[in-house]
């Protein structure tokens, strides 16, 4: 069975439009980062989490920010 070439390999250009993303500042951006790291959905994130939850998952990375930063300069 002969193997199908992709779309980049024919000189196909593609999908016309680009994927969106979140903006840098966004909840939505946050979210997809806090679902990534702590689990579930960012759609959960940002619909079920109390600020509760946010406050102390972005207290956590920052921690872990922290410590690496730390670890880096060799402190």
């Amino acid at each position: 069975m002969a193997r199908r070439r992709g779309r980049h390999r024919r000189g196909d250009p593609g999908k016309p439009y680009r994927i969106g993303e979140w903006p840098d500042d966004s909840l939505g951006k946050l979210s997809v980062i806090l679902a990534h790291h702590f689990g579930g959905t960012p759609w959960a994130w940002r619909n079920e989490a109390s600020e509760l939850d946010w406050g102390t998952a972005i207290g956590l990375l920052e921690q872990e920010m922290e410590r690496m930063e730390e670890a880096e300069h060799g402190a």
